[in-house]
């Protein structure tokens, strides 16, 4: 077989400017390909790790039904569920939080919009949305300031409201009663997500639980992980965790994974990667219809040879094998091109990333989450393999009609042929 692979190669540089374009465009292929799933490797594991910080983390703990619900009544205590967890190895930090729906209102207009109330001396480090580049004016309320807020920059504009100025927050306890209390403004937060700088804002969970008459409870414990591909096997113990939960029913707190959770990040990832994938199986075909063609015409140029070389006792196997060998030793080094020049790029991307703010601004929003116009790519080894070996596989699909052409010649024909 080497011989059939040696004869190939130099068959293949009998006419070396088709070759040189068709191995161009093997290897381009395999370039975008390669960079589009290098690119993925690096985006989406940036992308659920931010949605998990600012959202449900990679596992979120709530009573059950409250994601589909959203009742304000629907918290549950919270602190041995913490104690619990900081000492579990797997998690890298766990986070209460109150969502309250509500109305902000002001001295000049009142707005509908969604208390996010947090425990600033933990999330600081960890929440996207609470950190310093986010903050358009002032600060995050300190732990002395309990009545502090940040609001959204939008909500602040429409509402008129200034650092130090005082709004008044208005929502539904648990028992249905309209409660409300003063909050004095901190900061202004730009976090680049439209219906987070609308309608956000920030408290401490502590007043908004005081406020609701359900202190020490929350409406969800976001569970960040160590590693988040281990989010199923961690999934177990969570079960575990929330069936021995004190003062709550068992079975009542259920864990949900952030897929489900934040089904917007999912379907968003997914629909990005399943146009990723119709893109290059596109850009497959087109090259698989080029090779096709680029074999098929050296068929042709060459039927006198064939009749030649049938006539000398070569028998159809023997056409076979060189021929396929003609359109494999094209994939495979087109495909080794493709592959030594995306991965140089992935190099270089891997540890500078690739500036889109041209494009993009200063980021825009995916999902609910905002992404960076920054991005950095990742390798997926079985991924790139596997690219890398389907292009080899399609250039020898693309042979066998040309090697079908070669073994239907007649060597009596062929030799009259010029």
């Amino acid at each position: 077989m080497s011989a059939a692979f040696k004869l190939g190669w130099r068959n293949l540089w009998r006419s070396p400017r088709r070759t040189a374009i068709e191995l161009t465009s093997l290897a381009g292929a395999v370039f975008l390909g390669m960079t589009m799933l290098n690119l993925q490797a690096g985006m989406y594991p940036v992308y659920i790790r931010e949605a998990a910080r600012a959202g449900s983390g990679h596992v979120g703990f709530y009573r059950r039904g409250y994601l589909d619900l959203r009742q304000v009544g629907m918290t549950f205590p919270v602190q041995g569920l913490l104690d619990v967890l900081a000492g579990e190895d797997a998690v890298a930090g766990a986070y209460a939080r109150l969502h309250l729906p509500g109305l902000a209102r002001s001295s000049r207009d009142s707005r509908a919009a969604a208390m996010i109330a947090v425990d600033f001396g933990r999330e600081t480090e960890v929440n996207p949305l609470l950190q310093p580049k986010r903050l358009a004016r002032g600060r995050l309320p300190s732990p002395d300031d309990p009545w502090g807020a940040a609001v959204g920059i939008e909500l602040a504009g429409e509402l008129g409201l200034k650092l130090g100025q005082k709004f008044v927050w208005m929502c539904q306890d648990p028992k249905g009663e309209t409660v409300s209390r003063l909050f004095r403004v901190r900061g202004v937060i730009k976090s680049g997500v439209p219906d987070l700088d609308k309608t956000a804002v920030f408290a401490h969970r502590g007043s908004a639980a005081r406020v609701l008459g359900v202190e020490g409870q929350a409406h969800e414990v976001a569970v960040l992980l160590k590693d988040y591909k281990k989010t199923e096997e961690f999934l177990m113990t969570a079960k575990r965790l929330a069936d021995g939960l004190d003062r709550v029913e068992p079975g009542q707190v259920e864990p949900v994974e952030w897929s489900k959770a934040m089904p917007q990040i999912a379907t968003a990832i997914k629909l990005d990667r399943t146009g990723g994938w119709v893109f290059l199986s596109f850009l497959l075909l087109l090259v698989g219809l080029g090779t096709a063609n680029t074999m098929l015409i050296s068929v042709l140029e060459r039927t006198r040879e064939f009749g030649v070389i049938r006539a000398l006792g070569l028998g159809g196997a023997g056409i076979v094998r060189m021929v396929l060998a003609e359109g494999l030793v094209l994939g495979l080094f087109g495909s080794a091109l493709g592959a030594a020049a995306a991965g140089l790029l992935g190099l270089y991307t891997e540890r500078r990333g690739i500036d889109f703010s041209r494009f993009m601004g200063e980021g825009q929003e995916m999902g609910g989450i905002f992404v960076d116009p920054v991005v950095y790519s990742g390798w997926d080894g079985p991924k790139t393999a596997g690219l890398v070996a389907i292009m080899a596989v399609l250039a020898l699909c693309a042979s066998l009609y040309p090697t079908w052409k070669a073994v239907k010649i007649k060597p009596a024909q062929a030799m009259r042929t010029h």
